[in-house]
């Protein structure tokens, strides 16, 4: 009877501490590099979205139009990315162990480039 309790003992805890990893570390981790993938991707858009509406401007309110959506996403990625390092646990103060492992970008290379994309947009 003893080594069933323990069986299901220890079974119940790594399914606890799995649990509690993904959810506190993982995610947070995996939800800092979707942000950085989607400013990839929005980056590259928009600078060919706009691109061509500059080569032809037929109509100007289009042109606004797009400009102006490009500017939200990109405002709206730049303080996500800048709201990531505190999303781990601690509010955020294992940080720094997670980027000696290299499983974060540096906090100095997150902060600039959020900074860097508001004051792109005039603000700060």
């Amino acid at each position: 009877m003893a080594p069933v309790i323990t069986s299901v003992i220890v079974a119940v805890v790594v399914s606890v501490a799995t649990t509690l990893l993904s959810l506190y570390i993982f995610q947070p981790v995996q939800g800092q590099r979707q942000i950085i993938g989607e400013l990839a991707y929005a980056t590259r858009h928009y600078s060919r979205a706009t691109s061509k509406v500059r080569t032809d401007v037929r109509d100007p309110q289009e042109a606004k139009a797009k400009a102006e959506e490009a500017t939200q996403a990109l405002l709206v990625l730049a303080a996500r990315l800048a709201a990531s390092p505190t999303t781990l646990p601690l509010r955020g103060k294992s940080y720094k162990l997670l980027e000696s492992i290299r499983l974060v970008e540096p906090r100095e290379n997150v902060s600039m480039a959020s900074r860097c994309l508001l004051r792109g947009f005039g603000t700060r």
